[in-house]
């Protein structure tokens, strides 16, 4: 099921305050997160070594505690 920018917002606000800034269609996780735009300020250091099409291919996430770099990926 497609959800709308609308939808993901609510359940989004419904889950309470979240720790990790993740865009969502448009829809900002942690729009006010103290560290800015954590952790993808984080990830832009080092994206550049990723391929940009991980299609077919398999990542595993050691230590994912959110999981923000596996759906990065």
């Amino acid at each position: 099921m497609e959800m709308s920018p609308v939808q993901i917002e609510e359940r989004v606000r419904s889950l309470g305050r979240w720790f990790h800034n993740i865009d969502l269609r448009g829809v900002k996780t942690a729009p006010d997160h103290f560290l800015g735009d954590y952790p993808n300020i984080k990830w832009q250091h080092f994206a550049h070594a990723i391929p940009a099409d991980l299609s077919d291919k398999s990542v595993l996430d050691v230590g994912c505690n959110a999981g923000f770099y596996s759906i990065e990926m």
